[in-house]
């Protein structure tokens, strides 16, 4: 405003000979003229420019959502009815993301789907014609979309390769179309799950740290036995432990309900539902009573499954994490830490474990600790130094590997020297995807189609969100660094070669997972394998004891 009464013609009068009411006046003037200039309506653009309030469409927060799949062909039977995305501004305000499943005797509602039909983003073609290699790169798809039963270019699943995923966080909103509670995207957690099914995977860990991430885990596990969980507290939400409003609602019978396939006692976890009503020292003791509570009501519901197995595979994910203190104390995280030995104990479930700059304390405790891990344990997403693993080795951990442990070169180093008798997989979807300024990424072989999350659409991957599917993404990246002779020796293989490599290692990765957290799978295994030995039948089986070339 200044400035326009500074190049009004009356700024060109000397105001020291003006009157004062001419002064006023004149300044009057020009302040109406700059007002009246800043309220006019500016000409509309020739071009529309797409509104900020939303990056959905409105449709998408308004309208009721039925995904249903059927359970033949390797497809989730994964029953999800409900909002698609809240767009509440806070983490309290927020109300749980998994809606409650179908209430007893409500019919499921049709979809487009048949029955034994296999999903419209897969082309079954390509499976048997595509060839793989670094050629495998598929056209990128049409902006336009797609109408169901399209065909979509899409990576075939790699002959004769299974993967368990032992770490996707199933319940991050992101699979929800939710960026920091911020809708992006329609909810796509069953193409992301349909997707893994379809590259491979026959198992998926879906990681909690926290009481509400463990209802929620359960109720989605229930309906496909591919589904598992952990249960446990996360590092840096110790503190929120301590403060349990975030988890309140996530406690109250409505919400529980459906995360047993059978009835259970709701006053089992009365000792959480009541939080809030004990000290600050004693709240740690009723959230761990509370876990051990829904650990032997999984247990007793096992029997109801039809395969005898449980939901609730391992404690955790739990350890220490320093990169973020500013989420939990270092006190608080070790209290913590301490407990979930007590939990691993009791139950004989291995850990899933977390660890973040912390020198030598994590290890410490898990050294101080290690006779109470009957079960085994891996520490996951490991981004350690040879020192670090030399530790873990020592202790007899499994080391998980995804794209956060394939960044740097000495990351890559580390990953060749792990023994593969204690190696696995995971993604750690939606995080730790492989990008471009990563040292491993030069190793893939298999490209997806991507798209923005503000442009996704439902035959493509979100750019720079992990998902189960990236599987494949890390067993490339992996089998390259650990053959014989180095990248370069594998870069010279062809992809039949190539191909081979990868199915070796993933064979034998795939037996260290059944051996952690399907141990009577692997167990059955073990017995066939021995049973075709002694009949002189060997290399009839799937999944055999095949050396590692890498």
């Amino acid at each position: 405003m200044f400035g326009a009464l500074l190049r009004s013609p009356l700024a060109a009068l000397p105001l020291q000979h003006t009157p004062a009411p001419v002064r006023l006046a004149a300044t009057a003037a020009a302040v109406s003229a700059v007002r009246q200039k800043s309220t006019q309506v500016p000409e509309p653009a020739t071009k529309k420019r797409r509104s900020k309030k939303s990056l959905l469409p409105e449709a998408v927060s308004t309208t009721p959502i039925t995904y249903l799949f059927s359970s033949n062909q390797g497809s989730s039977s994964l029953v999800s009815s409900g909002r698609v995305a809240t767009t509440s501004k806070t983490r309290k305000e927020r109300q749980p993301i998994f809606p409650a499943p179908l209430a007893a005797g409500q019919q499921q509602q049709p979809t487009n789907t048949a029955p034994g039909s296999v999903p419209w983003f897969i082309n079954p073609a390509a499976s048997m014609t595509t060839p793989r290699g670094a050629n495998n790169n598929p056209a990128k798809p049409s902006d336009k979309g797609h109408p169901a039963g399209a065909e979509v270019p899409f990576p075939p699943a790699k002959p004769g390769v299974d993967f368990v995923d032992i770490g996707v966080n199933l319940c991050d909103p992101m699979f929800r179309g939710l960026y920091r509670d911020r809708p992006y995207h329609q909810d796509d957690l069953a193409q992301v799950l349909e997707r893994g099914w379809a590259s491979g995977v026959r198992r998926m860990i879906s990681t909690s740290g926290r009481w509400s991430e463990l209802i929620e885990s359960l109720r989605l596990c229930q309906d496909d036995a591919r589904l598992v969980t952990t249960a446990g507290v996360h590092p840096t939400r110790t503190s929120e432990m301590l403060e349990p409003a975030l988890d309140r609602l996530a406690a109250e019978p409505l919400n529980m309900h459906g995360i047993f396939p059978g009835p259970y006692q709701p006053e089992a976890l009365e000792a959480f539902a009541n939080l809030d009503t004990y000290s600050e020292a004693d709240r740690v003791d009723q959230y761990i009573k509370a876990l051990r509570a829904i650990l032997k009501e999984d247990a007793r519901q096992a029997a109801v499954r039809p395969n005898g197995s449980r939901k609730i595979v391992a404690i955790g994910e739990c350890g220490l994490d320093y990169d973020r203190l500013e989420f939990t104390p270092k006190d608080v995280q070790i209290k913590m830490f301490k407990r979930h030995f007590q939990l691993a104990d009791s139950t004989g479930l291995p850990m899933f474990l977390h660890n973040r700059n912390t020198g030598s304390d994590f290890y410490d405790l898990v050294r101080k600790y290690r006779k109470q891990i009957r079960g085994g344990a891996v520490v996951h997403s490991f981004t350690g130094t040879h020192e670090e693993l030399q530790m873990a080795l020592e202790l007899d951990l499994f080391v998980g590997i995804n794209g956060c442990s394939l960044k740097t070169q000495e990351n890559l180093d580390v990953v060749k020297a792990i023994p593969v008798e204690r190696l696995l997989l995971e993604t750690d979807g939606p995080w730790c995807t492989i990008r471009p300024s990563h040292a491993g990424h030069g190793f893939l072989r298999t490209k997806y189609p991507e798209s923005r999350r503000d442009r996704h659409k439902s035959h493509t991957l979100v750019k720079d969100r992990a998902e189960p599917c990236h599987m494949n993404s890390v067993l490339e990246v992996v089998t390259a660094v650990r053959y014989p002779g180095g990248p370069a020796a594998f870069a010279a293989l062809s992809d039949a070669e190539k191909d081979l490599a990868e199915r070796r290692l993933a064979e034998r990765v795939y037996r260290n997972s059944l051996q952690l957290f399907f141990p009577e799978e692997y167990a059955r295994l073990r017995a066939e394998e021995e049973k075709l030995s002694t009949e002189g039948i060997e290399g009839q089986v799937t999944v055999i004891s095949i050396e590692d070339s890498a």
